[in-house]
């Protein structure tokens, strides 16, 4: 495998919250939890099996210790806040969905990129000039996990991932697979992790026009 890969992949912990762990050619990246940063009320929500996935705050943990929360909301845009409470970027579903920075300057879209297929949603990941950042895969089934492992080169990504999802409720989304040419800056990986998270355990549907065909 040549360039550069990011693996975002879900987990479920004892408490049935869904977890994300990414990793890309260096190690682990970051970590994020469904609902951590909501209170007592959602996070029992959580624990009880009454949400799988969706609206909520939901924690990252990257590993340089920085702290951000993916705060997904039905109907309105996913906002990413800073440790502190304060929005570093929103992320606005579309034809194409929008990655914005705080002052509300579009840093990246998210658009299809070729046909969906039962087990995954492709999509590309661009620049406002066009520029393709990366291609990313939404993993709707575990067998796409299995084909991805089976082909990636050992010693290529350092995959520090394991499990496919435990307990009770049945996993819905499985993870974020991207490549790109070359590595992307600090701040546009820690985009896609927002994406990923968005997507993975918000379950944003950041190419409606994929759920619109699946729909119809």
């Amino acid at each position: 495998m040549t360039g550069y890969a990011l693996d975002a992949k879900a987990s479920r912990r004892k408490n049935n919250a869904l977890a994300l762990q990414v990793v890309d050619d260096t190690g682990a990246v970051a970590t994020a939890v469904q609902s951590s940063a909501d209170g007592r009320r959602t996070r029992t929500a959580v624990l009880m099996g009454w949400r799988n996935g969706g609206a909520g705050r939901h924690g990252v943990t990257f590993a340089d210790g920085r702290e951000q929360v993916v705060e997904v909301a039905g109907g309105a845009p996913t906002r990413v806040l800073d440790a502190g409470g304060a929005v570093v970027a929103t992320i606005t579903p579309g034809a194409p969905s929008e990655y914005r920075a705080a002052d509300g300057a579009v840093v990246l879209h998210v658009q299809p990129d070729g046909p969906p297929t039962k087990g995954k949603l492709p999509m590309a990941v661009t620049r406002p000039d066009g520029s393709v950042l990366a291609r990313a895969v939404d993993v709707r089934t575990n067998t796409e996990w299995s084909v991805r492992d089976a082909l990636r080169d050992a010693g290529d990504l350092v995959m520090l991932v394991t499990g496919s999802g435990a307990g009770s409720l049945p996993m819905r989304r499985f993870g974020l697979q991207v490549t790109a040419d070359a590595p992307p800056s600090t701040a546009e990986r820690d985009a896609l992790v927002a994406i990923a998270v968005a997507i993975t355990i918000g379950l944003a549907d950041l190419v409606p026009q994929f759920e619109r065909t699946k729909r119809s």
